[in-house]
């Protein structure tokens, strides 16, 4: 009878060590679900990607061909005034085919205030035009667009080196 009254014992307390352990399981499971983020967002970083990418482009930039070295925030007029500029600029930071991803507006002021416009992705479907206005309506949320903008002061070469502004606009819709 005594052994009878142990292994029923046993068997409950198996029972209970088992629901104990599933509980604990159970447990540690959602608790490291809920801690791991499955959705990254790059948004910020593809933003300074491209600004880096069209800030030291040598399709913008002066570049001694000698040496075979670009000039930082060093603007070449010739380059920039170009009108196969932004056709350049398409093809050296490849996104695609058709780029649905990202687009920005290059403005340039020289020290009298002129500005030069250029853009990357003005493409005629999706691209910066069509892209602005989304971010112009202040809706959020998918379907709609982010702008950033990056101002910096920056030299060009108009026969002598000279002090200019180039602001970058990126802008990356919201998916």
């Amino acid at each position: 009878m005594y052994k009878k009254s142990q292994l029923a014992f046993q068997a409950i307390m198996f029972i209970v060590r088992l629901a104990y352990l599933t509980a604990v399981v159970i447990t540690v499971i959602a608790l490291t679900m809920n801690q791991i983020n499955q959705s990254v967002n790059t948004s910020l970083t593809e933003n300074y990607v491209l600004y880096y990418a069209l800030a030291y482009s040598e399709d913008l930039m002066l570049t001694d061909n000698v040496i075979d070295r670009i000039y930082p925030n060093t603007i070449d007029l010739d380059k920039l005034k170009n009108p196969q500029v932004s056709k350049k600029l398409d093809k050296s930071i490849y996104y695609g085919i058709e780029n649905d991803h990202i687009a920005a507006k290059i403005t340039f002021k020289d020290e009298k205030k002129q500005q030069t416009i250029i853009f990357y992705n003005a493409a005629d479907q999706k691209g910066y035009q069509e892209w602005e206005v989304l971010v112009g309506t202040g809706i959020g949320g998918p379907g709609s667009a982010t702008e950033r903008i990056f101002s910096n002061p920056t030299l060009y070469n108009d026969a002598k080196i000279k002090l200019g502004t180039i602001e970058i606009s990126i802008i990356k819709p919201n998916s």
